[in-house]
């Protein structure tokens, strides 16, 4: 059986309470270990075809590869936005320690 690699989950929200709603969620449904959540953070985009400029919070979740799609799940159920940020960003090496941990709290759901 191959080992999945650990992943984070990125996301981004508008308020300090969408970033609660979707860690919650997130650690009820066993699909992330750990959620930082980061913020205020400046953010620029492209949106309607203009350049906005908005204040946000920043989510990295992490969790097993196997679990990525569970995740995006959990994220787009609750997020406010139309089109969410959500990127799966693979590790290459995790202390393995902290990668037991992870799994443990994610496998075993």
């Amino acid at each position: 059986m191959r080992i999945m690699p650990l992943v984070q989950v990125i996301t981004t929200v508008d308020s300090e309470e969408a970033a609660r709603t979707i860690t919650n969620a997130l650690l009820e449904k066993r699909a992330a270990a750990c959620v930082q959540v980061l913020g205020p953070v400046q953010s620029t985009y492209f949106w309607n075809a203009g350049i906005e400029r908005a204040v946000e919070w920043l989510l990295i979740a992490k969790t097993v590869e196997e679990k990525a799609d569970e995740a995006i799940d959990v994220i787009k159920t609750v997020h406010p936005y139309a089109v969410p940020e959500i990127l799966v960003v693979p590790t290459t090496k995790a202390y393995p320690a902290y990668e037991q941990w992870v799994r443990e709290h994610v496998e075993h759901a």
